[in-house]
């Protein structure tokens, strides 16, 4: 479902979560003129505690201007269970598109086959990831400041 405005365009989706028969992914991501806001959350079809996740983490990251490759991220509210996982998604987009990003995961990962491995997260994380690459905005070119260039374009 896509939805826009001249100011912000939304498009969301869902997802089955990987090994798991009842739990979906649902990702919505909202562009901005010059920031993005993604939320990531789970839902579940069994009427128990599982069915909704938690309030889970909030993260915002923007693009280094010095280490282009290493995205800064600041913590704005913090679940143990769903930190890495916002954070890795976060820096990811800054690093495809040089742009401010805002991610919030409310995700809950005890239902998958084997109760949220390693193994199942990254499935997961790949599960979000593949189709919301293509809902990305292309890369914006890096900001001089100054009057110079990022080193990355001195360098060429």
């Amino acid at each position: 479902m896509e939805q826009g405005s001249a100011e912000s365009t939304t498009v969301s989706f869902a997802t089955l979560l990987p090994r798991s028969q009842d739990t979906e992914l649902h990702v919505r991501l909202t562009s901005r003129a010059k920031s993005l806001m993604v939320s990531v959350a789970t839902t579940g079809t069994d009427e128990g505690d599982h069915a909704r996740s938690e309030l889970g983490s909030f993260v915002y990251a923007l693009p280094n201007r010095y280490q282009a490759g290493d995205p800064l991220c600041t913590t704005l509210y913090s679940d143990e269970k769903s930190l890495e996982f916002a954070v890795r998604l976060a820096k990811l987009i800054v690093r495809r598109t040089q742009m401010v990003a805002y991610v919030s995961t409310s995700i809950s990962l005890e239902r998958m086959g084997l109760g949220g491995t390693v193994e199942e997260i990254l499935e997961a994380y790949q599960a979000v990831v593949t189709p919301l690459a293509g809902y990305l905005p292309k890369s914006q070119p890096a900001v001089q400041t100054n009057g110079l260039s990022s080193l990355a374009d001195e360098q060429r």
